[in-house]
């Protein structure tokens, strides 16, 4: 089921957990800070970051995708934030996998 309500979804670190947690990824959490949502799992003390979105505009998002170090780099993908998670999860998915 791919996001599109915006009416429903807020680009909120909360209605992007919810959003995320809807398709299935119930071991993540979205954590805000300033403009940027960064999806990671794992302790709190020590958490693993996955992606992240940072905003652009009132209605644009950057992808970023973290590396085995914990370190982002762009997805080269700039979009509405439903747009960005559906694509995330659609070609990306494997970054949103559980890290044991």
């Amino acid at each position: 089921m791919a996001i599109t309500d915006y009416s429903k979804a807020s680009w909120s670190a909360d209605g992007v957990e919810k959003a995320l947690k809807d398709r299935g990824f119930v071991h993540l959490r979205v954590r805000a800070r300033g403009s940027v949502l960064t999806i990671e799992s794992g302790s709190e003390d020590d958490p693993v970051k996955h992606a992240r979105l940072k905003q652009q505009t009132v209605h644009l998002w950057v992808l970023e995708i973290a590396d085995h170090k914990g370190r982002f780099s762009s997805a080269g993908l700039r979009d509405d934030w439903p747009t960005l998670i559906n694509t995330l999860i659609r070609d990306f998915g494997w970054v949103l996998e559980p890290i044991t």
